[in-house]
Protein backbone atom coordinates (compact mmCIF):
# COMPACT_ATOMS: atom_id res chain seq x y z
CA UNK A 1 0.00 0.00 0.00
CA UNK A 2 1.36 3.17 -0.82
CA UNK A 3 0.32 6.01 0.80
CA UNK A 4 0.79 9.61 1.04
CA UNK A 5 2.25 11.03 4.32
CA UNK A 6 1.11 13.83 5.54
CA UNK A 7 1.91 15.56 9.41
CA UNK A 8 1.27 18.54 11.01
CA UNK A 9 3.03 20.91 13.67
CA UNK A 10 2.07 22.53 17.20
CA UNK A 11 4.09 24.91 17.75
CA UNK A 12 3.76 24.54 21.53
CA UNK A 13 2.09 27.96 22.30
CA UNK A 14 -0.74 28.44 19.98
CA UNK A 15 -0.01 27.58 16.61
CA UNK A 16 -1.77 24.30 14.33
CA UNK A 17 0.04 23.93 11.20
CA UNK A 18 -2.17 22.71 8.23
CA UNK A 19 -1.46 19.23 7.17
CA UNK A 20 1.36 19.21 5.10
CA UNK A 21 3.68 16.53 3.01
CA UNK A 22 8.00 15.45 3.53
CA UNK A 23 7.97 17.20 0.06
CA UNK A 24 7.05 20.39 1.60
CA UNK A 25 9.37 20.15 4.43
CA UNK A 26 11.81 19.59 0.90
CA UNK A 27 10.65 22.19 -0.77
CA UNK A 28 10.75 24.63 2.14
CA UNK A 29 7.31 25.47 1.77
CA UNK A 30 7.37 24.87 5.76
CA UNK A 31 9.87 25.03 8.03
CA UNK A 32 9.20 24.39 12.23
CA UNK A 33 12.05 24.72 14.38
CA UNK A 34 13.01 20.90 16.47
CA UNK A 35 10.56 21.98 19.65
CA UNK A 36 7.56 21.56 17.57
CA UNK A 37 5.65 18.43 18.05
CA UNK A 38 5.32 16.94 14.89
CA UNK A 39 1.81 14.62 14.40
CA UNK A 40 1.83 11.97 11.31
CA UNK A 41 -1.81 11.49 9.57
CA UNK A 42 -2.96 8.11 10.33
CA UNK A 43 -4.69 7.31 7.03
CA UNK A 44 -7.95 7.51 8.07
CA UNK A 45 -10.86 9.59 8.01
CA UNK A 46 -13.54 10.64 10.98
CA UNK A 47 -17.04 10.37 10.30
CA UNK A 48 -17.38 13.93 8.78
CA UNK A 49 -14.47 13.12 6.51
CA UNK A 50 -11.65 15.08 8.28
CA UNK A 51 -8.09 13.66 8.54
CA UNK A 52 -7.17 11.87 11.96
CA UNK A 53 -4.13 13.02 13.11
CA UNK A 54 -1.94 11.75 16.28
CA UNK A 55 -2.95 13.92 18.94
CA UNK A 56 -6.71 13.68 17.90
CA UNK A 57 -9.62 13.76 20.37
CA UNK A 58 -12.02 11.35 19.06
CA UNK A 59 -15.24 10.17 20.24
CA UNK A 60 -17.82 7.91 19.28
CA UNK A 61 -20.86 9.10 21.08
CA UNK A 62 -19.84 7.55 23.87
CA UNK A 63 -19.28 9.34 27.23
CA UNK A 64 -15.62 8.61 26.82
CA UNK A 65 -12.74 10.44 24.92
CA UNK A 66 -9.94 9.09 23.11
CA UNK A 67 -6.53 10.23 22.19
CA UNK A 68 -5.25 9.16 18.43
CA UNK A 69 -1.63 7.74 19.54
CA UNK A 70 0.97 5.73 18.01
CA UNK A 71 2.14 2.58 20.05
CA UNK A 72 4.21 0.29 19.04
CA UNK A 73 4.04 -0.39 15.11
CA UNK A 74 0.08 0.97 14.85
CA UNK A 75 -1.96 3.96 15.86
CA UNK A 76 -4.49 3.08 18.65
CA UNK A 77 -7.22 4.72 20.31
CA UNK A 78 -6.24 5.69 24.19
CA UNK A 79 -9.23 5.90 26.39
CA UNK A 80 -8.22 8.43 29.13
CA UNK A 81 -11.15 7.97 32.16
CA UNK A 82 -9.78 8.46 36.05
CA UNK A 83 -10.67 4.89 36.43
CA UNK A 84 -8.62 3.18 33.24
CA UNK A 85 -5.22 4.25 32.77
CA UNK A 86 -3.61 3.26 29.79
CA UNK A 87 -6.54 1.51 28.48
CA UNK A 88 -5.43 1.27 24.14
CA UNK A 89 -7.46 -0.11 21.80
CA UNK A 90 -7.36 -0.36 17.74
CA UNK A 91 -9.58 1.37 15.84
CA UNK A 92 -12.66 -0.85 15.13
CA UNK A 93 -14.47 1.38 12.47
CA UNK A 94 -13.06 4.34 11.55
CA UNK A 95 -16.06 6.27 10.18
CA UNK A 96 -17.93 5.67 14.19
CA UNK A 97 -15.24 8.58 15.37
CA UNK A 98 -15.48 12.16 15.27
CA UNK A 99 -12.84 14.78 15.94
CA UNK A 100 -13.62 16.76 18.57
CA UNK A 101 -10.49 18.54 19.17
CA UNK A 102 -7.15 17.88 19.90
CA UNK A 103 -4.75 17.13 23.47
CA UNK A 104 -3.03 20.94 22.47
CA UNK A 105 -5.73 23.25 21.74
CA UNK A 106 -8.29 21.48 24.19
CA UNK A 107 -7.20 19.68 26.99
CA UNK A 108 -10.40 19.86 28.61
CA UNK A 109 -12.17 17.22 26.55
CA UNK A 110 -9.42 14.60 28.27
CA UNK A 111 -13.01 14.11 30.76
CA UNK A 112 -9.59 13.31 33.19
Amino acid sequence: MNRLLKFRVWDNVDYMSSPFTLQDVQERKIEFTPDCVVMQFIGLFDKDGKEIFEGDIVSSGDKDSCVVEYVGDTFMRHVIRWDLRNQYYPFRSHHQYKIIGNIFQNPELLNL
